[in-house]
């Protein structure tokens, strides 16, 4: 079995990660206060960085089928938040937010 990493297109294997991605369905009243509850827009991009009006910039990780965002928002604060993903035909295809709701970022590119 041999396994490809490419750097500079974010590929491990068959699997692509990088593209962008917004939020569908945060219409809801909320009980988790740290998500984006508006149209967000998530650019992931394949040196590993993304940036979002929501969660700012940093760098993200991806393991399997979880992503973690490291990220600096607003100047100074400084966190990090990890998701559950799921794939389709081997690239992602949502960022999966709060399942129960289908509180997801959605790929559109």
């Amino acid at each position: 079995m041999i396994f490809l990493f490419s750097i500079s297109s974010c590929h491990v294997g068959e699997k692509v990660f990088d593209g962008k991605f917004v939020v569908e369905n945060y219409d809801y009243v909320p009980f988790i206060t740290d998500l984006p509850f508006f149209a967000d827009e998530l650019e992931l991009f394949s040196d590993g960085t993304f940036k979002s009006s929501y969660w700012g910039t940093g760098d993200y990780e991806i393991e399997s089928s979880q992503i973690t965002l490291d990220y600096k928002k607003r100047g100074s604060i400084r966190g990090s938040a990890r998701f559950s993903l799921r794939y389709e035909m081997g690239r992602v295809e949502e960022i999966i937010l709060f399942d129960l709701e289908g509180h997801v970022y959605k790929r559109i590119e």
